[in-house]
């Protein structure tokens, strides 16, 4: 990804800047940068990926929990923490029946009952159940910004980015950032460093 980025001449304090007007980050808030003596140990795109996830918008997490019934109740509660304040659940509750081998997830969100019931995956979080429901809830207080699953490189770890999608979208595209809509930006940026049609 690095070679990418020196072809295409990104810089990470440009964008950093561009994420900022995005809303991905809050430009008011201080962003970490490697010091002088430390530049040649970080890559301009680890640089900027440390920017985002130094704000707590993205959740990343082990997705193997090691234990049945897995608790997908404390991992819905800790997005809180993730979401700059938007997703405030309350009275979160899990079921887990392990005759019928299901899972009954279920929390208040702005005085609405919300349910989710979805099937066990042994000791692994069923993410896709959970973050299904708290992105309804998200859309159903009118908040733009949606948990959207990240390419991550370790197989059991999970990585959602909190963000308005047509955001995320853009730095996709601009920046080859966080994520992989239909198009492909990454495979067509690849293909234009090794000569391709881009």
């Amino acid at each position: 990804m690095n070679a990418i980025w020196v072809f295409r001449g990104l810089e990470p304090a440009a964008a950093i800047e561009r994420l900022g007007q995005l809303g991905i980050i809050d430009p008011s808030l201080p962003v970490v940068r490697p010091r002088p003596n430390e530049s040649n140990r970080f890559t301009p795109y680890s640089v900027t990926i440390n920017a985002v996830l130094m704000q707590f918008v993205v959740a990343w997490f082990d997705a193997e929990s090691s234990r049945v019934p897995c608790r997908h109740d404390q991992l819905l509660v800790s997005l809180e923490n993730f979401s700059r304040g938007c997703f405030r659940p309350d009275a979160v509750r899990e079921d887990f029946v392990a005759a019928h081998n299901h899972y009954t997830l279920s929390f208040v969100h702005d005085k609405r009952l919300y349910t989710v019931r979805f099937w066990n995956e042994g000791d692994y979080y069923n993410t896709g159940a959970v973050f299904q429901g708290v992105n309804r809830a998200l859309r159903d207080v009118g908040c733009r910004e949606q948990f959207m699953d990240l390419p991550v490189s370790q197989a059991q770890m999970a990585s959602y980015l909190f963000a308005d999608p047509k955001a995320a979208d853009l730095a996709a595209d601009e920046l080859l950032l966080l994520l992989r809509k239909k198009g492909a930006p990454l495979e067509r940026a690849i293909d234009e460093l090794v000569g391709g049609v881009a």
